[in-house]
């Protein structure tokens, strides 16, 4: 492949082992549905996913989440951009590696969160984060909106009543029906509350094959819709790269 064939193509890095329900979800669900994006899997050995929701804690962030996974993404998105990638992607909602870099110049570097930030922000003004873990971690969330300056834009940060961290840690399909009846009562709040569209604050697959599904129901319901977040990211960095181009 020549050096312009590699410009103008995007890099998605994994940030769960690929032989794990969460990284192996993800990577057959751009096989199917982006087949031209690139998938890096780490060289270096990631450190074992959570393995169900009572995993998805503080704990888990502080001391294995930021301090371990975070820097090692941070070196894979560095030999990425080496390989002249037109944008690198990263796979977590809370942008994993992306805030550790500082070389932006050679290669766009398109966090998750950062990306379905900006296109929600392209025709609105204020946004709503629907949270998916458990209410122990939100502040991350938190945390990741005023890093990237955004407070007064994000009208909420909604949490569901339970934990559906499960539907990425051991890659289940669930009920869609139960799926939606839980959800709205978060999107109806954060719409009280201001906002004109609906973020998801997690990279599983299965949150982004139930966007559009969900989105129909809140379009009609209460007039916003709900942006799946890996094809989110990927507009992005099409737009970004052919921008580049032009």
């Amino acid at each position: 492949m020549t050096s312009k064939e590699i410009s103008n193509k995007i890099a998605y890095i994994l940030h769960a082992p690929v032989n794990e329900p969460a990284g192996k979800s993800v990577k057959l669900y751009l096989e199917e549905k982006f087949a031209d994006i690139d998938i890096i899997i780490p060289d270096e050995e990631l450190p074992p996913f959570p393995k169900s929701s009572d995993d998805v804690n503080a704990r888990y962030m502080k001391s294995i989440y930021e301090p371990l996974v975070a820097p090692l993404i941070a070196r894979t998105i560095e030999k990425t951009i080496s390989l002249g990638y037109g944008a690198v992607c990263t796979a977590s909602f809370g942008d994993v590696g992306v805030l550790h870099q500082s070389n932006k110049e050679q290669s766009p570097i398109i966090g998750l969160g950062w990306s379905n930030f900006q296109m929600a922000l392209g025709n609105h003004s204020k946004f709503s984060l629907v949270h998916t873990y458990t209410p122990e971690i939100a502040w991350y969330f938190d945390e990741l909106v005023k890093r990237y300056n955004l407070t007064e834009q994000c009208a909420s940060i909604e949490i569901y009543d339970i934990n559906l961290a499960d539907y990425i840690t051991i890659g289940v399909m669930p009920d869609l029906d139960l799926i939606t009846e839980l959800t709205l009562p978060c999107i109806e709040r954060a719409v009280n509350k201001g906002a004109e569209v609906i973020l998801i604050g997690c990279g599983g697959q299965f949150w982004s094959r139930f966007a559009p599904i969900l989105s129909k129901s809140t379009s009609e319901k209460f007039g916003v819709n709900v942006l799946p977040p890996i094809d989110t990211m990927f507009y992005y960095a099409r737009r970004i790269i052919k921008d580049k181009v032009t």
